[in-house]
């Protein structure tokens, strides 16, 4: 068989021959469009990189959901008190104690006595308001509960005419905020920062004996007031229009 050319062999070479004419006119045509499908895909992938880059030379950190926009808040209550529970005024406590009795010191071990303080003005004798004789030393112990409106700083004053050394202690919330002592026309002053709401007021006073208290003139009895001013006042304002006591049940 070799060396001679059947004709089954030529149709198949002629076969092949068109084959692979159709195949290169095919690769040909679509050849181009390939290109430039390609060359597209790469412009498209060099704009896409000069964005991401412009973006992230414009932004720094980690991104994030932008915040949610919160309500404004609602203002301040003022604050109050349940008038069932409490009325203006304090509550005024007469104490008697040995001699040289200090008025930091824990409460005297005799009670005389207590009013409701709804006067701007006392006396220091004891003895009209007690209708009992006072001997030794004789505390006197204001207490009262402050409703403050706001924050800010409140100043606390004890007013004294006395002739004779008076021992003198303010409280605020049961911290000391005044200690100390003088004679004649002097001022106690005690300052504290409070928040808004209630807040307990304790004062004392203390003489060596109840005839030390005396006026200036020492013609009568000597007297005190109490005053407390606000962040907002001009002046202190009497502790019977500011304090509040609690009501008997």
């Amino acid at each position: 068989m070799r060396g001679k050319l059947t004709c089954a062999m030529v149709v198949a070479f002629v076969f092949g021959l068109g084959a692979f004419g159709f195949v290169n006119e095919v690769s040909a045509q679509e050849g181009p469009r390939i290109e430039r499908l390609e060359k597209r895909l790469d412009e498209q992938d060099a704009k896409m990189d000069r964005i991401l880059g412009i973006l992230e030379s414009q932004h720094s950190g980690q991104a994030t959901a932008p915040e949610e926009s919160k309500p404004a808040a609602a203002p301040a209550k003022p604050a109050t008190v349940s008038k069932d529970e409490y009325t203006p005024g304090w509550i005024l406590r007469i104490y008697s104690a040995p001699e040289g009795f200090e008025v930091s010191s824990g409460l005297p071990p005799t009670e005389l006595g207590s009013l409701e303080a709804n006067k701007a003005e006392y006396d220091m004798d004891a003895s009209p308001l007690l209708g009992v004789a006072v001997n030794g030393c004789t505390v006197w112990r204001g207490e009262g509960f402050l409703l403050a409106p706001q924050q800010g700083n409140y100043t606390f004053v004890l007013n004294i005419d006395n002739a004779s050394t008076v021992y003198g202690s303010i409280r605020v919330d049961g911290k000391e905020i005044y200690l100390g002592k003088d004679a004649g026309t002097v001022s106690f002053i005690g300052g504290a920062e409070l928040n808004p709401g209630l807040h307990t007021v304790e004062f004392r006073l203390a003489g060596g004996l109840s005839t030390d208290f005396r006026s200036s003139d020492t013609s009568k009895y000597g007297t005190f007031t109490v005053s407390i001013k606000g962040p907002d006042d001009s002046s202190p304002k009497p502790a019977s229009e500011v304090l509040l006591r609690k009501i008997k049940k």
